[in-house]
């Protein structure tokens, strides 16, 4: 801290008025004019938190490893509760009786993904954020969900509602954001008899792959595809051979991209619902 370095206030005054220093935190400042770095936010942060400060939220995710953007979010501080510290600018002090045993990443004391993860949702208010961010966590290895939901359980309940909401998706069989979206369509719209990411079995009973959400009792599949469905010829032809593969173990294979799922919702759980009315004609004829 400046004071603790033997600054007097009419120095550090004068300093950030020339526009030498520029505070980053209450009593931390960067002794340069440029833009701070990511990594001189967080330095400034533990200075301000103290030697038992642990990082968590979005940065934290960043230092493990997470590939997301995390551009201007706010820095989540772990302190003991007791601790004088208060949030100051982009930083999130939160004063707590369990203090993590922290990770030590390139050099920073770091919650586990699991927590920094918690702590992070608690912050945003964006549903499909939230799918976005938890699904990136699992899908990565990062985490998993029984230890997110652990970690859950023992925070405020004030402002877990999203996270919550998605890990009962997730637990529900969606592992994707327009899977989330899609399961929230049908209920609204009342077309229900389905279950998601499914295990599919030719008719000699092999697994044939996974349906993106399947009507068992129709044998009917809707698939998810997303843009490189479109624009990769590996990709395409691996979608082909395997639309092939479940239409000649009997199955009715319908395929959406998300963007014409989000362009005319109304549209797209009619159509769906006429198909599904189409199949049980068939199968009942």
């Amino acid at each position: 801290m400046a004071h603790d370095l033997g600054f007097s206030r009419h120095a550090i005054a004068h300093r950030v008025e020339r526009g030498h220093w520029k505070r980053l935190v209450r009593g931390v400042y960067l002794t340069h004019s440029g833009v701070p770095t990511r990594d001189e936010w967080i330095r400034a942060a533990l200075l301000w938190g103290g030697p038992d400060a642990v990082l968590a939220g979005l940065p934290a995710l960043r230092l493990h490893g997470l590939r997301f953007d995390f551009s201007d979010t706010p820095i989540v501080l772990l302190v003991a509760r007791g601790s004088t510290r208060l949030s100051s600018g982009r930083v999130v002090v939160r004063h707590t009786t369990r203090l993590p045993k922290p990770r030590v990443v390139s050099g920073h004391p770091v919650a586990s993904p699991a927590r920094a993860l918690v702590e992070a949702c608690l912050l945003i208010t964006d549903l499909n954020t939230t799918r976005e961010l938890v699904a990136t966590v699992v899908e990565d290895g990062f985490s998993t969900v029984t230890m997110i939901g652990h970690e859950l359980a023992e925070a405020p309940s004030h402002g877990g509602a999203l996270l919550r909401r998605v890990l009962m998706e997730i637990a529900a069989g969606a592992e994707s954001v327009p899977e989330c979206e899609i399961a929230e369509l049908f209920q609204r719209a009342g077309v229900s008899g389905f279950t998601q990411n499914t295990r599919l079995y030719d008719r000699a009973g092999r697994q044939i792959g996974r349906g993106d959400v399947v009507w068992e009792e129709l044998r009917a599949v809707l698939e998810i595809d997303g843009q490189a469905w479109h624009i990769r010829p590996a990709s395409w032809q691996r979608t082909l051979r395997r639309h092939n593969r479940l239409e000649l173990a009997g199955y009715a294979v319908l395929h959406y991209p998300p963007a014409e799922i989000r362009r005319d919702p109304v549209g797209f759980v009619a159509e769906v619902r006429e198909w599904l009315n189409d199949r049980a004609r068939q199968l009942a004829g």
